[in-house]
């Protein structure tokens, strides 16, 4: 039975077409992020995948990314510090994006109303907050550069690890 309600993101095109990038930049980070902990184990993609994508969150993988830094660059303090920064900024591009994909958006009249409810779960408390469209669109920058850092990251883990 189909009882006429359609989420309010439907009636704001802009917002929801900045959400789906997001989605797909997020699928780009993870993937970048598998090729980090390949390049680190110096195994083939397959083989990194099977072992990286069965971790069923984030968090999960950014733990054994840096297990894996512990224990195979424990002599090469800036490759670890470099490590460690990627980690930080990952586990914060994690917070945001899981906000924005995991609030309930709510919009007002204007065309830059948008916002997100969602609970606080140190508090329990139901929090609002009002984003504007020009945030998603530096969430999706930042996603983009962090992909391409961790790229390039991967390149020096493995030149450092399995020189050629």
């Amino acid at each position: 039975m189909h009882d006429g309600w359609t989420h309010s993101i439907a009636d704001h095109p802009d917002y929801a077409e900045k959400l789906g990038i997001i989605t797909a930049e997020w699928s780009g980070f993870e993937f970048a992020l598998c090729l980090l902990f390949q390049c680190m184990l110096g195994v083939d993609g397959n083989r990194a995948e099977a072992i990286f994508f069965s971790l069923t969150n984030n968090r999960s993988r950014r733990e054994i990314i840096a297990s894996l830094s512990k224990a195979l660059i424990s002599d090469n303090v800036d490759l670890r510090n470099k490590i460690d920064r990627i980690l930080r900024r990952s586990r914060s591009a994690a917070s945001r994006r899981n906000a924005l994909a995991h609030g309930i958006w709510h919009f007002g009249e204007g065309a830059d109303s948008g916002g997100t409810i969602s609970l606080d779960r140190d508090t329990g408390i139901l929090k609002a907050s009002q984003i504007e469209a020009k945030a998603l669109d530096q969430t999706i920058s930042q996603l983009r550069i962090l992909r391409k850092d961790i790229h390039m990251l991967a390149i020096e883990v493995k030149n450092t690890l399995y020189p050629s």
